[in-house]
């Protein structure tokens, strides 16, 4: 089971899997080109738990994240490349 978003300004279609996650989560996404993408997860508290930074390249992408070292908890996900972020 995961999350799916569709973003609708560029047509493309996140998996985040599973859900929930225990030790690692998949984000499987379209990018135009290539890029740096800045995957920041924030806690229920507001806290920043995880920032980093992964290369993509145009076409499929698969970033795994590993959270084995995280508190169970509800986490928000941002993903952030040049130009757009995604919540």
């Amino acid at each position: 089971m995961g999350i799916e978003v569709i973003d609708i300004r560029k047509n493309k279609i996140i998996n985040i899997k599973p859900n929930p996650a225990t030790t690692q989560f998949n984000i499987e996404y379209m990018a135009e080109q290539k890029n740096l993408v800045s995957l920041t997860l924030i806690n229920s508290l507001g806290n920043i738990t995880l920032k980093k930074q992964y290369s993509v390249n145009p076409g499929f992408n698969n970033i795994a994240v590993s959270i084995g070292h995280l508190r169970a908890g509800m986490y928000f996900c941002k993903s952030a490349g040049r130009p757009e972020s995604i919540y």
